[in-house]
């Protein structure tokens, strides 16, 4: 009888066992009406434009070449500081306050991306004025690269993140 419990408490166990897995075991389910497989509508593309206007407008990135591989006088280094700052707070004022509410609306993000660039552009014409012609040179080599570097990223917009969509 011993033994016939013992049979029986194991069988139960492992019936228990698989019962619980069975129960959470991943269903397979149909997208919902609009949303592609894989994901919502737009999630790579939202993430694409952003990393688009990241890209157009390297604050962070170019600070930091500034600040560590550039050989800037203090002065210039205060300088610089101020049109960063300048740069900054009208990158949140114009585009990183309203990115949320217009992520998906393509016409809008590019209008993102445009101001953006005049940003950058206007940042670059300043930080000309003061720096040496070395200096700028070392700045307009490192923006030419870092594009080149990030659009080799899978997604930014470049020749591998353009693959996926034409397959």
């Amino acid at each position: 009888m011993n033994k016939r419990n013992l049979l029986l408490t194991i069988g139960l166990g492992i019936f228990f066992i698989l019962a619980i897995a069975l129960w959470h075991e991943p269903q397979a389910q149909a997208p919902m009406d609009g949303v592609p497989p894989g994901g919502a509508p737009n999630m790579m593309g939202g993430f694409r434009e952003q990393m688009a206007i990241t890209q157009a407008l390297p604050l962070d990135s170019s600070w930091t070449f500034l600040s560590f591989e550039v050989e800037l006088s203090d002065e210039a280094l205060v300088k610089a500081r101020k049109l960063y700052q300048d740069a900054w707070n009208q990158r949140k004022e114009k585009i990183t306050d309203k990115m949320d509410e217009l992520r998906g609306d393509p016409d809008a993000m590019a209008g993102l991306k445009a101001e953006s660039e005049k940003i950058w552009s206007n940042l670059k014409t300043k930080l000309n004025e003061i720096l040496t012609p070395d200096q700028s040179e070392k700045l307009a080599t490192w923006e030419k690269e870092n594009k080149n570097q990030l659009r080799r990223i899978p997604f930014s917009g470049g020749e591998a993140g353009n693959r996926r969509q034409r397959q």
